[in-house]
């Protein structure tokens, strides 16, 4: 015996809600367009001259240690000021001597955020405003000890540095605005402490 199955009518209404359906869809997918991730450089001090230091070994202390609560927002911007401490250190300083150690020590490295109060007037709606303000904040100190442990000379600096962002920044334009600012912190730290060592512990720059 032959059996018919009998596929089931869909109504007109139950084409076109599913029609719509598929449209939307579809329209929803096109508008998807990923947001292009951008690379940004680590900071570094390798175009500049290497120090030449009368010492057999350069070390890295950081006694900072990174909060990850608010307002600090060290693991949020694209290179920590810590990291870029440390490289500074790498770059910058070369141990030549075969007795003694420098050390820089990491005391502070802070990015805090502080959200600004916004103008609420009628004009205040039609501005695009400053909505937060991003404080930098490093400090170091190179501290020089002889063969037996002893200290014998140190070298401080500390440097800051505040910027405000707009409302409608990007997540893209917030990564390089703090990176750029980051940069200029390092640039200004490398300054003073260069001149400060220089000053403090000429003795041992060869």
């Amino acid at each position: 015996m032959l059996q018919v199955t009998q596929t089931p009518k869909l109504s007109r209404r139950h084409v076109l809600v599913s029609g719509l359906a598929i449209c939307a869809a579809l329209t929803l997918t096109a508008c998807e367009t990923p947001v292009a991730v951008q690379n940004l450089p680590d900071i570094t001090f390798a175009h500049l001259p290497a120090i030449a230091m009368d010492v057999a070994s350069i070390e890295i202390e950081n006694r900072f240690s990174a909060s990850l609560a608010a307002p600090h927002v060290e693991h949020r911007v694209p290179v920590a000021p810590a990291t870029a401490l440390a490289q500074w250190a790498k770059d910058r300083l070369k141990p030549v001597g075969k007795t003694g150690k420098l050390k820089l020590i990491i005391e502070d490295a802070r990015v805090t955020e502080t959200l600004l109060a916004r103008d609420k007037s009628l004009k205040g709606n039609f501005t695009k405003q400053q909505s937060h303000r991003y404080d930098f904040s490093v400090s170091a100190a190179l501290v020089l000890s002889d063969a037996g442990g002893s200290e014998r000379g140190t070298a401080s600096t500390a440097t800051s540095r505040s910027i405000t962002v707009r409302e409608d920044l990007s997540l893209n334009d917030w990564e390089r605005t703090l990176f750029d600012a980051t940069d200029r912190l390092l640039g200004d730290f490398n300054t003073e402490m260069e001149a400060n060592l220089r000053r403090h512990l000429a003795n041992w720059v060869r």
